[in-house]
């Protein structure tokens, strides 16, 4: 919460970026992707920075307010198995649109294409997101038998004030990736 406007600004800015900004000098062995699912823990503290205030090797990256959702980080919720990523969110500024925020996730995922997301309406009582499962095969060698088929689901999301998330293709704000495919339908 002790962020000037300007910070604020550059941020959101790095933010949209993302990847590009970060993936060049962040590549860690990953034939030039930045770290995402199945990289090390190791490589995601030397790319992205251990945040504080939060639990251990739990979250990366700057943290600000998100209108919302209260305090979020880049990279929050981070899961290890074995020293590998098995899953995070992904934090994004309001209004991102959802060809960023994939592009930005898929640059982490080597040899993983997207394809059509599926829409699952939300409503003020029921969870929606926007839902994408993608496959790639570095991936699966880095998890081994943690996922050796290197299956990835993508859950895109909004914080609407009421505390449920939801779709909107052009706000983007949150991003769920996990080491297994999306169940159909559900967020």
């Amino acid at each position: 919460m002790i962020r000037t406007a300007a910070v604020g600004a550059l941020l959101a800015v790095s933010l949209v970026v993302g990847v590009e900004a970060s993936g060049a000098s962040a590549t860690h062995g990953r034939h030039g992707s930045p770290p995402g699912v199945g990289a090390t823990l190791a490589a995601w503290k030397a790319a992205y920075g251990l945040s504080r205030g939060c639990d251990d090797n739990a979250c990366f990256g700057p943290a600000w307010h998100h209108p919302g959702a209260g305090l979020r980080y880049q990279y929050g919720e981070v899961s290890y198995n074995k020293g590998r990523i098995g899953s995070y969110e992904e934090a994004f500024p309001p209004h991102t649109p959802v060809d960023v925020a994939e592009r930005d996730i898929l640059a982490t995922l080597p040899g993983a294409v997207g394809g059509p997301i599926t829409v699952v309406p939300g409503s003020a009582s029921d969870d929606g997101c926007g839902q994408l499962n993608v496959a790639s095969a570095t991936v699966g060698k880095e998890l081994g038998t943690y996922d050796p088929t290197g299956q990835v689901g993508i859950e895109f999301e909004y914080l609407p004030a009421n505390g449920n998330t939801l779709y909107s293709a052009s706000n983007v704000q949150l991003a769920l990736v996990l080491a297994t495919s999306d169940t159909p339908g559900s967020c």
